[in-house]
């Protein structure tokens, strides 16, 4: 049957060939063939190809840059790793002496020698019992803790294991018995000896970095203890942890037994004085401490000034340790001799004012009232004059503070200053306040401060510790034997030394360093006084 449509391929081979004859096809086309079409080349010259690459998508390129970035990356990051641990693992090895030795630094360099660390720590008796503690915070609340140490130490018939001072700009603050052993353990310099010995034209090693921040030193080399150590036995520590004594001892049958706190308030000790517990929680008789056979007996915190409640006995012992902590030093003695010679002599008013933290901070304008009339009253002013003299200066006065300081004597009359070089008033009448005054302050820059404004004009004569660098110049080369420099940490002590000289002192009401210098440095200070 045939098609009803036309043939839609009348060139076809398998067409009719009487039909294309017949319409002339062989006129209008050639024969279609399926081979390719062949190529014209000519002699020597090649012909470039004519086949089509397909165009890559963009994503595809993108890709590809990509993982050549990566790659790039990948190994600059690894050679800067390896190049690091090159430097690392050689780093003294780039450290040649020989090469600097044509350097000179300004003075001698103490070298630091390694401590030794022998298997039995020195000073152990045998047969002999030990107290320990943990000691924490500031200066002063380190010498607070000793000195109750040693006076439990001395009832309780015990050697004591001493720590050394620590100075730092960040001090060890209190923490529970565990917490606090375990910080004092890691507060170990043991190993970075050679820190104090790398000079200031290299860079220090990682290690080292803050090796500064902090120090120790013996007690006995800022006080004179010698009498103390006649009268018991002290074994000064190297480090702030007794972990190498405890270690020896406790292999011993009784070994050590330790009082864990977990309050800076926990424990307070009792000596036939009866009376209440007030801030501290617990209160364990100190007879009962007698009766603990162990080799140690280790407490946590000993600070506090009533953490010791005792009997006649008890109290006469600690009052007697406590006088005998008197500062002394013969670099700091020399450095308070020319300070005191620059005053004129020891005829002038000493005051130490804390105001610069804590509580002291928060009621400093009722110290700086309190102060002010101190001053006046060593000055000899009676009240009406003090009330008039305070108008002028714009001090307000309250109420109360016409109560006397309970801490120091009665004002004492200054003879000499009519001969003094000082600055003086023009009008007789202020005449009182040309007197010499020395200010102990922990403000950051007492010269400038708007709080100490009005005793910087009312009284002309005042001077602060900033006022006598040529003085302190031996102080900034005073250097540990961990290559520390120790001047920041001392010049608070050479300040309450220059205090406690003065003829009249005021302090500060609160503060147990005021305490310090009135009732320990000053009557010790004032009984072997040489009058300049």
């Amino acid at each position: 049957m045939s098609s009803l449509f036309p043939n839609k391929h009348p060139r076809r081979a398998d067409a009719s060939p009487s039909i294309s004859l017949e319409r002339g096809g062989y006129r209008m086309r050639s024969t279609r063939t399926t081979g390719p079409i062949p190529r014209l080349e000519l002699p020597g010259t090649p012909m470039p190809s004519l086949r089509h690459r397909p165009r890559q998508p963009a994503g595809y390129r993108w890709n590809f840059s990509l993982t050549v970035l990566l790659a790039f990356l990948s190994i600059s990051c690894l050679t800067c790793f390896a190049f690091a641990y090159y430097l690392f693992t050689s780093r003294w090895e780039l450290i040649s002496w020989d090469k600097h030795a044509d350097l000179r630094a300004d003075r001698h360099l103490q070298a630091t020698a390694p401590r030794p660390h022998n298997t039995t720590p020195p000073g152990l008796l045998p047969g002999h019992k030990y107290l320990a503690y943990l000691p924490h915070s500031g200066f002063n609340n380190q010498r607070i803790a000793l000195e109750n140490a040693m006076t439990l130490a001395r009832l309780l018939n015990r050697s004591l294991l001493v720590p050394p001072v620590r100075f730092g700009a960040k001090p060890i603050r209190y923490l529970p018995f565990t917490t606090l052993d375990h910080s004092l353990r890691l507060a170990a310099s043991d190993g970075l000896e050679h820190c104090g010995d790398i000079p200031p034209y290299l860079t220090l090693p990682v290690d080292c970095l803050d090796h500064s921040d902090s120090t120790l030193v013996s007690w006995n080399t800022l006080f004179n203890m010698s009498q103390i150590e006649k009268e018991q036995n002290l074994i000064h520590l190297d480090s702030l942890s007794p972990i190498r004594y405890l270690d020896t001892l406790t292999s011993q049958p009784d070994g050590v037994l330790q009082l864990r706190d977990e309050s800076p308030y926990n424990f307070r000790f009792e000596d036939g004085a009866h009376s209440s517990l007030s801030k501290y929680i617990e209160s364990i008789p100190i007879e009962q401490l007698s009766d603990i056979q162990h080799t140690v007996l280790q407490f946590g915190s000993l600070f506090g000034t009533t953490r010791l409640a005792l009997g006649v006995q008890g109290s006469a012992a600690l009052l007697r340790i406590r006088r005998m902590m008197v500062l002394e030093n013969p670099t700091l003695n020399a450095i308070v001799d020319a300070i005191v010679l620059r005053l004129g002599g020891n005829s002038y008013i000493g005051l130490h004012l804390r105001i610069g933290d804590g509580t002291f901070y928060d009621r400093k304008e009722i110290t700086i009232q309190e102060s002010w009339r101190f001053l006046l009253q060593r000055a000899g002013c009676s009240d009406l004059e003090i009330e008039g003299i305070s108008r002028s200066y714009g001090i307000q006065l309250p109420l109360d503070s016409f109560r006397r300081f309970p801490l120091d004597a009665e004002p004492t009359t200054f003879q000499s200053w009519s001969q003094s070089q000082h600055i003086r008033h023009s009008s007789p009448s202020l005449c009182a306040l040309s007197t010499p005054i020395f200010i102990s302050t922990d403000s950051k820059n007492p010269r400038t401060d708007p709080i100490l404004l009005p005793f910087r004009q009312a009284f002309p004569s005042v001077r602060f510790l900033m006022d006598f660098q040529d003085q302190l110049k031996p102080l900034r080369a005073v250097v540990n034997t961990d290559g520390v420099r120790l001047s920041n940490y001392l010049e608070p002590l050479v300040d309450a030394m220059i205090v406690a000289r003065a003829d009249s002192v005021v302090g500060t009401s609160g503060s147990t360093f005021s305490k310090f210098i009135i009732e320990i440095l000053r009557p010790a200070y004032q009984s072997n006084r040489i009058y300049i």
